[in-house]
């Protein structure tokens, strides 16, 4: 069964949260996500303000870190997922 929208934003909200300096290679591997679609993920969140992006100038990789606004809604994701495996 295809993971619904709000359980990817999820693990990839989770995957920045547990990296350090976390790069985009690394929340397609550990969120499962393919090149494009993790792409299209990562902006809409940045540009939505659930993560902040820049530069790791030491590397040249743009680094996501997770925005008081994104720490907030995986919070309330992670409430919704464990209601829901109640009901």
């Amino acid at each position: 069964m295809a993971r619904s929208r709000c359980e990817i934003v999820s693990d990839i909200l989770e995957t920045v949260k547990n990296e350090n300096d976390c790069k985009k290679t690394t929340i397609i591997r550990l969120a499962n996500l393919d090149w494009d679609m993790a792409s299209k993920y990562l902006n809409d969140l940045d540009k939505d303000g659930f993560l902040e992006s820049f530069e790791d100038e030491s590397k040249g990789n743009e680094v996501f870190e997770l925005s008081k606004k994104g720490k907030l809604l995986l919070k309330s994701l992670k409430k919704i997922r464990k209601i829901c495996t109640i009901l």
